[in-house]
C-alpha cells in the first residue's frame, strides 16, 4: 500500500508550480543536485510507518525565485488532505530542498 501510496503523492507534489524536480533523498550534500527521471522518483521520498501516522521525508529542487516556506505549507497540505482520503495521517514531514534551478 505504500508502494501505490508513494507514486500518487509524488504525482501530486510534482504539479505543484515551484517544484523543479525531484533528487535522490541518499545522494550527498556535497555532490551536485540531479533531477530524477520519473521513473526514478520514488528513490526521493522515504515514508515510514509511525506510531501515530506516516513519516514522510522528502527531497525536492525548487525553482529559483519561489518562496520555500510557501511551497513547504502547500506540500503539507496537499499531504494532510490526501492522507485524510485515504483514512492515514500525517506524523512527521521532513522536505529537503536538494538544489535550486536557475
Amino acid at each position: 500500500m505504500v508502494e501505490e501510496l508513494r507514486d500518487q503523492i509524488l504525482e501530486k507534489i510534482s504539479l505543484i508550480p515551484g517544484v523543479y524536480g525531484f533528487c535522490n533523498i541518499n545522494a550527498s550534500d556535497d555532490a551536485k543536485p540531479i533531477s530524477l527521471k520519473k521513473e526514478n522518483w520514488g528513490n526521493s521520498i522515504v515514508i515510514v510507518r509511525g506510531i501515530n501516522g506516516l513519516k514522510i521525508n522528502l527531497s525536492i529542487i525548487l525553482l529559483f525565485s519561489v518562496n520555500v516556506k510557501t511551497i513547504v505549507q502547500e506540500i503539507k497540505s496537499l499531504l494532510e488532505y490526501f492522507l485524510s482520503k485515504n483514512k492515514l495521517k500525517l506524523e512527521t514531514l521532513n522536505v529537503l530542498i536538494k538544489g535550486i534551478k536557475l
